[in-house]
């Protein structure tokens, strides 16, 4: 098997075969594309490493930096050998639909280059290293030294992150109470660290946002598994990586050397927080029934969409009622059902406000974690109203959303892949249902 570039498919020891997770760059993956759809296969996926780590130093690259212009030129060059390979075939985009994205956006930890230079070095932040004007690297970050010296929280284990998913362990014999987890998220809540990029020499709040079991059924981060629910999810600064451990500052350091707060050049852009450089991303489309749009952000969207408005294009259908909605602006009259031509802005309006109330990064979502975020921040051992009170209304809000998320869900479906249709009466009813709970939302979240 050969890449675009024309070299054979090597692991990395050399050997002939898959070359792994971070061994796929666009030559590679677009060439197994390639031959995949030559050979037949009618539908094909494939995945492309980030240009922004170099998988052969193993380190990260930063905006500029030579060796990322390289790997963003040679990415430019196979997708250019690909298209053309392609229509060598006779496959275009008059016969086939082309859609690429990103799983997730990532956000920069680092400082500033004028020149695209950067210091790939360890920063000891809690041995009081000055970090260079050019560091790059997320701020590794011992969660357990956030935590005043006088306090034991309970026994927890979280998945290591810049948003860490935190899981409180819950002994038969004497698991912890409620207020002692309460205890914790306040705690946590008010943890203050050095990030350099920001302040290095200001101790700055290290959480972005927090929600626990209320806020992440907001979220949709509950499922039928409940030892899977995290009781609290902690959104931190996207610039930290947190940890449970101290780390060797740099790598190799015997453990004596070992420190809370470091930072680690090997790894620069972070992903899984609740910010907007990395929620927002991007979708490409193009073939026959896709508008020729160009460049837009006038549609909002996510990733939920992208099945269902790629089936309505293809003729298909699922077994299932997806959580997205078709992109019906993207699309030509011809390409799409007969139901949604006839309410097409009713069916529109519909769609931004199944998002706005239904989406991880929508208002509703917004909403509901600011107030969860200050509800888990707020109270005290002996008087914790406040927090119960918001969580209530949390819950309440989440409720009504649910249902309604579910009647929309169903009236967008049914419009795009056949089913019973919902009135134009019935479609502005649940535009308006939905908007009043965006209020009820945003009316929570400033007053919480």
């Amino acid at each position: 098997m050969k890449d675009m570039s024309g070299a054979d498919i090597t692991d990395p020891a050399g050997n002939p075969g898959f070359p792994g997770f971070d061994g796929m760059p666009a030559k590679v993956s677009l060439a197994y594309v390639a031959q995949m759809q030559e050979a037949g296969v009618p539908i094909t996926f494939a995945y492309i490493s980030d240009a922004h780590d170099n998988h052969d130093l193993r380190r990260a690259s930063g905006p500029g930096e030579s060796d990322y212009v390289a790997a963003l030129h040679a990415y430019d060059q196979a997708f250019g050998a690909f298209f053309d390979r392609l229509a060598a075939d006779g496959i275009n985009k008059s016969n086939t639909l082309f859609v690429f994205t990103s799983d997730e956006n990532d956000h920069f930890a680092g400082g500033t280059s004028t020149d695209g230079t950067w210091s790939h070095t360890f920063c000891n932040v809690s041995g009081g290293q000055t970090c260079p004007a050019n560091q790059i690297g997320e701020v590794t970050q011992n969660i357990n030294a956030l935590l005043p010296n006088t306090y034991t929280p309970p026994i927890f284990d979280m998945h290591f992150d810049s948003a860490p998913t935190v899981y409180v362990a819950k002994p038969t014999a004497a698991p912890p109470t409620a207020a002692q987890i309460r205890e914790f998220e306040r705690k946590l809540a008010a943890a203050r660290g050095i990030d350099p990029y920001v302040d290095p020499s200001s101790p700055r709040d290290v959480m972005l946002f927090m929600a626990d079991t209320v806020g992440e059924k907001a979220l949709h981060m509950v499922n039928a598994d409940p030892r899977r629910t995290p009781d609290f999810t902690y959104f931190a600064n996207p610039d930290y990586f947190l940890t449970t451990t101290n780390t060797a500052c740099p790598i190799g350091d015997p453990p004596s050397s070992k420190v809370a707060t470091c930072v680690d050049y090997h790894f620069a852009w972070s992903h899984g927080d609740a910010t907007d450089d990395i929620g927002r991303t991007w979708l490409g489309l193009v073939g026959p029934g896709v508008q020729n749009l160009g460049r837009t952000s006038a549609t909002w969207s996510d990733h939920a969409d992208t099945r269902p408005t790629m089936l309505a294009l293809l003729g298909l259908k699922d077994s299932y009622e997806p959580d997205g909605a078709v992109l019906a602006d993207f699309l030509q009259t011809a390409a799409v059902s007969r139901d949604l031509r006839a309410h097409h802005e009713s069916l529109v309006r519909l769609h931004k406000v199944y998002k706005d109330i239904a989406a991880p990064f929508g208002p509703f979502a917004h909403d509901t974690l600011v107030a969860s975020t200050h509800a888990i921040a707020s109270g005290s051992p002996s008087d914790d109203s406040h927090y119960t009170s918001v969580e209530n209304s949390i819950a309440s809000l989440t409720s009504q959303r649910d249902t309604l998320e579910a009647q929309m869900r169903t009236a967008l479906t049914n419009a795009t892949f056949g089913g019973p249709t919902a009135s134009e009466q019935e479609l502005k009813d649940m535009i308006a249902r939905g908007r009043h709970l965006l209020d009820q939302a945003s009316a929570l979240a400033a007053n919480s």
